[in-house]
């Protein structure tokens, strides 16, 4: 499915596989989903006699954000601020997220994604000096992600223009809540259909 852009990222601190407050993520550069399933055969009469899947075994994001705030870090990496100072300390936990975004389809409407619970790590730091050119050093997180106790599900894929798809319902599939001042119908309106 051939897709372009990238926009629309929202996330959630989770308490109890459950979203607190749905937060929007501007300046969004990159998103890159890595997702690993392992097929394994097995041998009879010569041949491939069966084939089992392991299902979703390992589920990765690295996103890439134009900034990556103080406030997106309280929430997606469980940063503490005193006196505006973010402080890491070594025994810190980030806490488990849910996040969301979407894709222009190729021909007609958007592809949504929702990775459903999840930790960021702490991203690196890069400088360089500045040249004859303005060259952006950007913030890079990456989150693993696992499967929720309450239903065992991973990640959800939605295209907008499949029979039955709402945004409603994708969000409260994902989140359990649609996004703060959003109503039923600005949801169904911004499907464009």
């Amino acid at each position: 499915m051939a897709k372009t852009g990238l926009s629309g990222i929202n996330y959630s601190e989770l308490v109890d596989e459950k979203a607190s407050k749905i937060e929007s993520l501007p300046g969004a550069i990159e998103a890159k989903l890595d997702v690993s399933s392992e097929l394994t055969p097995l041998y009879a009469d010569d041949g491939i006699f069966a084939v089992k899947s392991t299902g979703v075994s390992e589920t990765k994001l690295e996103l890439n954000v134009a900034d990556l705030t103080t406030e997106m870090k309280r929430t997606l990496l469980g940063v503490k601020v005193v006196d505006g100072i973010e402080e890491y300390h070594k025994d810190m936990e980030p806490p488990y997220v849910c996040i969301t975004w979407r894709q222009k389809h190729h021909e007609k409407g958007y592809v949504y994604y929702a990775l459903l619970k999840g930790k960021f790590g702490i991203p690196s730091v890069e400088g360089k000096t500045k040249e004859d050119k303005v060259d952006y050093q950007t913030d890079t997180i990456e989150g693993q992600f696992l499967p929720r106790k309450s239903d065992g599900l991973v990640f959800l894929i939605g295209y907008d223009q499949n029979d039955g798809f709402t945004l409603e319902k994708f969000y409260q599939r994902a989140y359990g809540m649609l996004p703060d001042g959003m109503t039923t119908e600005e949801v169904s309106a911004d499907l464009g259909k």
